[in-house]
């Protein structure tokens, strides 16, 4: 997905699609005046930890996804490593 100038475009399936923000606005039912869209913006807001955000509402604690993800790939525990790293 590419932004600029306010234009959206992407490519689904292959198929190459643009939009614009008000285009977007409408087709979803949501106001679009005021809009602002930033591409992998990192808000530094205070207290905010992304992570944190996800697993407070996923259906899976963050414990779990790392046992599975390390019955999948392997590898040491997320709790090893964060203690490793914190030894330099």
């Amino acid at each position: 997905m590419s932004l600029k100038d306010g234009d959206i475009s992407s490519n689904m399936k292959g198929v190459p699609i643009s939009f614009t923000v008000k285009e977007l606005g409408e087709a979803l039912g949501i106001p679009y005046t005021g809009a602002e869209i930033r591409a992998n913006h990192n808000a530094n807001l205070h207290g905010y930890d992304k992570r944190e955000l996800y697993f407070g509402i996923a259906r899976i604690s963050e414990r779990e996804f790392l046992q599975k993800r390390k019955k999948i790939v392997g590898g040491e525990d997320q709790d090893n490593r964060d203690d490793d790293m914190n030894q330099d």
